[in-house]
């Protein structure tokens, strides 16, 4: 049977001391890639989010631009129930003026709940007293 020889403590000392900065080491580099990693995904999410307020802007400026014929068309589109000649009828007289207010959220989705408030309540209070407002205005 073959024994084995003791290393010297000293030599056990370097190798554990050896060991140890290698982990640290490890460690760091694990770190800083965890970090550049989340860096890059930040930068990603920013330019992102850049080029989607781009994006909407663009959007809404090419629809500024759009002619009054071609915001009548999708009007009708939208409109269901409402004649052509309703909505093409000439507006010079009070007549003419239809007014619609919709207090949305109805149904299941009631909107934010802040308190005790919430915003469809909010909504339908405010356009009640819209419409009571008009209503005065107008006869």
């Amino acid at each position: 049977m073959v024994q084995k020889r003791r290393q010297p403590a000293w030599k056990t000392e370097n190798q554990r001391k050896r060991s140890k900065k290698i982990a640290r080491k490890r460690r760091r580099v694990i770190a800083y890639t965890v970090r550049g990693i989340m860096a890059a995904v930040l930068a990603v999410m920013i330019l992102l989010m850049i080029c989607g307020c781009l994006y909407i802007r663009d959007f809404f400026r090419r629809n500024e631009n759009e002619s009054s014929t071609q915001k009548a068309d999708v009007v009708r589109e939208t409109i269901s129930g409402v004649e052509e000649d309703e909505l093409d009828a000439d507006l010079s007289g009070e007549e003419n003026h239809m007014v619609v207010l919709d207090a949305g959220h109805g149904g299941e989705d009631g909107g934010t709940v802040e308190q005790a408030a919430t915003e469809k309540e909010i909504n339908l209070a405010v356009v009640l007293k819209l419409k009571e407002l008009l209503e005065e205005k107008t006869g």
